[in-house]
């Protein structure tokens, strides 16, 4: 369980966001959390998720490094890797990025990503429409003709998984995260004329209607749940919403939640029962630190347990001292 790739960001471990050292640390990250999966410990690697900013802003090379990086990992890993967005992918680039290229960007590889492991993804939340109400833009003498083709993208993008009995939820940057924008969408032969296709717009909404019956069939499956997002606190507000995901939390047992957002936290955070009630809450650690969780689960006892792990610059996994990682937390709070 790891967060915040958020290449090429280095600050403040080193000043100016030097891509080199970005990309350094992030091969380093993947690298730790591979050598931890091929030890002979009897705990089976199943999956690796990182919990959001996956960038530092969303721009073309950034997104198109860490797919780099990515795929390089996964070579390594050989395991699913679970994706989400944070407030650096999207959030902070509406509405401050030309075209709100930036959070369109990233919105449309998440939704890429999750069609590409759709054998994987039990539920998700994003419906994608197309609109052709005339033909598209061509020109006429040296003008182009107005199109009006659109794209509708609706949802929160929270999906969900299992493994063996462990049902895995992942909420994106946080549960009540919702924003409008468009975007117009252009072709990709930069030689056209006529390049104006359409406009795109995103309605990304709260994701907690969805959480709701997502939470209620893994319950009737008996499953243990797991809830991930990116920002336990800061963005996340305590308004009606808050009250809402904590009254879902508590009411299916969820045994824990798994977030990102804070680069230098990782391991148990101190109980926070206005936004989680009982239910604890664990930092993930982040890529410029090098630090990541191990989650082990013992279904024969019905416990978890959690240890931190720093990925080392010659792409190590030394195990780290964090608070209670010597406890079993109850599968069912």
């Amino acid at each position: 369980m790891g967060a915040d790739p958020q290449y090429p960001w280095t600050e403040p471990v080193v000043k100016g966001n030097r891509k080199d050292i970005s990309r350094d640390m992030i091969e380093n990250y993947f690298l730790g959390m591979s050598k931890l999966s091929k030890l002979k410990s009897g705990c089976v690697v199943k999956a690796v998720i990182i919990n959001g900013d996956l960038t530092a802003f969303g721009r073309e090379d950034e997104l198109d490094t860490f797919k780099r990086l990515l795929e390089d990992a996964k070579k390594e890993l050989n395991v699913p890797v679970f994706l989400a967005l944070g407030n650096h992918d999207y959030a902070n680039n509406v509405n401050d990025c030309d075209n709100n290229d930036c959070s369109t960007r990233m919105v449309k590889f998440m939704v890429a990503d999750l069609s590409r492991k759709m054998a994987l993804i039990k539920s998700k939340d994003m419906h994608v429409v197309k609109i052709m109400e005339r033909p598209l833009a061509y020109s006429i003498g040296r003008r182009c003709s107005d199109p009006t083709f659109r794209i509708l993208f609706n949802g929160s993008l929270a999906y969900s998984f299992d493994i063996e009995n462990i049902h895995f939820v992942q909420l994106q940057n946080y549960p009540t995260y919702q924003i409008e924008w468009q975007s117009k969408l252009y072709s990709e032969d930069k030689e056209a004329f006529c390049r104006f296709k359409g406009m795109q717009t995103f309605n990304i909404r709260s994701s907690l209607n969805w959480l709701e019956n997502d939470l209620r069939d893994a319950a009737a499956q008996a499953k243990h749940i797991i809830i991930c997002f990116h920002d336990s606190t800061e963005h996340f507000a305590l308004d009606a919403g808050a009250q809402r995901f904590k009254r879902l939390i508590t009411e299916y047992h969820v045994a824990g939640i798994f977030v990102g957002h804070f680069h230098n936290r990782h391991g148990l955070f101190p109980q926070d029962s206005q936004r989680y009630g009982n239910v604890p809450v664990f930092a993930s650690g982040a890529a410029i630190y090098g630090t990541f969780l191990r989650v082990m689960f013992y279904p024969r006892t019905e416990t978890m347990s959690v240890q931190g792990y720093l990925s080392t610059f010659s792409g190590q996994a030394w195990k780290l001292d964090i608070k209670n990682d010597t406890d079993r937390f109850r599968l069912r709070t």
